[in-house]
């Protein structure tokens, strides 16, 4: 270690170098790529500038407490350091550094040092290819001459793992070092490695540039920054067309699968089809056959089961409806909105002829072709018919309001009575859990109201 004029100290040790600040007790590390960790100093002394002079084995160095900057200076053969352990150095009044060498005391000028010149330019002498050298012509074909005079190249996509050889002449004269970065891969500088020659594995398709610059041991870089271009192909699974053909092949089968859905579907709405015609036909037939053999029967006043008769009419008939609804929610010509609000119209009108009750309907929608899912459609009908017939029972109004709008997506359907709340039974009394449990199944939101009268809405 050395103490410097700030009352500080520079310390060589195994990791780096190091200013310890004894004020503050703490260290300041000095991180420089262009000299090793594992510094092997001989010896240290600082100049009138403040400057910190170190001597390695093979090298000297100068670091510009100041701004961290470190220059580094070859020795030359016959003046390397003679001891193997460490010693000091010295510095007279004239600035000049003397150390014992192989052959006696060596004296250096610092001012000799600075004013070495900036590195010859950079020229590329080594092209190679999976860590093979490459020569113009040859079974690669990539380069028609040497690095020389051929500042590009293009290689096929299995020849990607591309290196480079390069060197500034008289390099080692000026202690040069070397920075390099692949543009297209990495955008940051990276000291080069004592060869002067790197390699690049596994590189992506795609245009790169490798930029190579280098730094005297004074600090002075190159006049211009050296560069090779190069290209790397695609391999035929990357290229436009194999792209178009990936689209061309995903689209087929997409169409083929949306055309086997259209086809599912369709064979889906036909089978539901054919179940409510035939239900229609046979069943339907069969219930009105035996409403009106019950009925015809039970007209004989002398039999003795004329109220079972009358009885199994009336069933007959009340199954006949029901099987009505169950066809009509099965059909799939049904799946309209239109339909929807025809059959809640035709419902409306054939339950209050019988009651006390006048009733409105009111469609405040003109979308009649809207399709709608029979999920949906049949739930909506059925929390309709229990919201109606709950209302003809519990209800002591005499109007009964229906709206069936629109908003948007939204679908909106009240059922509204004119009657006294108060009157009404409790929810559980008024089917509401079955309404709940159906609005449910569709994702849909049902609310009561029991300001004026009683409503029922649900929201789809």
């Amino acid at each position: 270690y050395v103490a410097i004029q700030k009352r500080e100290f520079v310390i060589c040790g195994d990791k780096g170098i190091n200013i310890w600040d004894p004020s503050t007790e703490s260290f300041t590390y000095l991180t420089n790529t262009e000299i090793g960790l594992n510094l092997d100093v001989k010896g240290m002394v600082e100049d009138e500038q403040g400057n910190i002079w170190m001597l390695l084995k093979n090298e000297i160095a100068k670091i510009i407490v100041e701004t961290n900057e470190i220059h580094s200076f070859g020795v030359h053969p016959k003046f390397k350091v003679f001891r193997k352990e460490s010693q000091d150095l010295q510095i007279d009044k004239n600035g000049y550094i003397y150390y014992e060498g192989q052959f006696g005391i060596v004296k250096i000028d610092p001012k000799n040092l600075e004013a070495q010149r900036a590195p010859n330019p950079i020229l590329f002498t080594d092209l190679y290819v999976n860590r093979k050298r490459v020569y113009p012509k040859d079974e690669n074909n990539l380069i028609d001459s040497s690095l020389f005079y051929q500042s590009s190249f293009v290689a096929p996509y299995k020849l990607r793992d591309v290196g480079f050889s390069f060197i500034s002449p008289h390099g080692e004269e000026v202690n040069a070092k070397y920075f390099y970065r692949l543009k297209g891969y990495k955008d940051d500088w990276q000291l080069a490695p004592s060869n002067k020659t790197i390699h690049f594995t596994s590189l992506n398709p795609g245009k790169y540039s490798l930029e190579v610059k280098a730094k005297s041991g004074a600090g002075k870089w190159t006049q211009e920054i050296a560069n090779i271009d190069f290209r790397i192909k695609a391999p035929w699974y990357q290229t436009w067309w194999a792209y178009l053909l990936y689209f061309c092949s995903i689209s087929f089968l997409a169409y083929t699968f949306y055309r086997y859905r259209i086809n599912q579907l369709l064979k889906y709405q036909r089978l539901r089809t054919k179940i409510s015609s035939d239900l229609h036909d046979d069943v339907g037939s069969l219930l009105g056959s035996i409403a009106m053999e019950s009925e015809m029967l039970s007209y004989d006043k002398s039999s003795s089961l004329t109220e079972e008769l009358s009885r199994l009419s009336e069933l007959s008939r009340e199954a006949m409806s029901r099987m009505r609804d169950t066809v009509w929610a099965i059909d799939s010509r049904k799946d309209k909105v239109g339909f929807l609000s025809d059959r809640m119209k035709d419902y409306l009108n054939s339950t209050l002829n019988n009651s006390k009750f006048s009733g409105e309907f009111i469609m405040n929608n003109d979308n009649f072709n809207q399709n709608i899912s029979p999920d949906v459609r049949q739930n909506v009908y059925l929390i309709f018919k229990e919201a109606l017939n709950n209302a003809l029972k519990h209800s002591n109004g005499d109007t009964i309001k229906v709206t069936f709008s629109q908003t948007g997506k939204k679908y909106t359907l009240s059922i509204h009575d004119n009657g006294n709340s108060q009157s009404t039974k409790s929810n559980s009394g008024l089917g509401m859990s079955n309404m709940e449990m159906r609005a449910n199944l569709i994702g849909a939101k049902l609310e009561v109201n029991k300001g004026q009268g009683f409503e029922v809405k649900v929201i789809f």
